[in-house]
């Protein structure tokens, strides 16, 4: 249920009920979605011109197990976060 709300608020343009939604699922300690959870806080904050949270958040994901986002796009990412664009 969280996790389809998080899209929903995303979708409808709330990001930071989307944020809240990707922390909650942070909190159940499900490890499969702690990469997911993470790669969606950092596109919300970066989508915020937060870099530097989009950058951390990335990071994070990029050492979170799994393989949903693929590591190659989270690297794309965080490159692009680096340079503020």
């Amino acid at each position: 249920m969280l996790y389809q709300l998080a899209y929903a608020y995303e979708s409808a343009g709330k990001p930071d009920e989307a944020a809240g939604e990707w922390n909650s699922l942070k909190q159940l300690g499900v490890p499969d979605l702690e990469r997911e959870a993470d790669w969606n806080l950092g596109r919300i904050s970066e989508g915020k011109k937060e870099f530097a949270r989009a950058d951390e958040m990335y990071n994070l994901a990029s050492k979170a197990p799994g393989d949903y986002p693929p590591a190659a796009l989270i690297d794309q990412q965080i490159a692009r976060v680096k340079t503020g664009q």
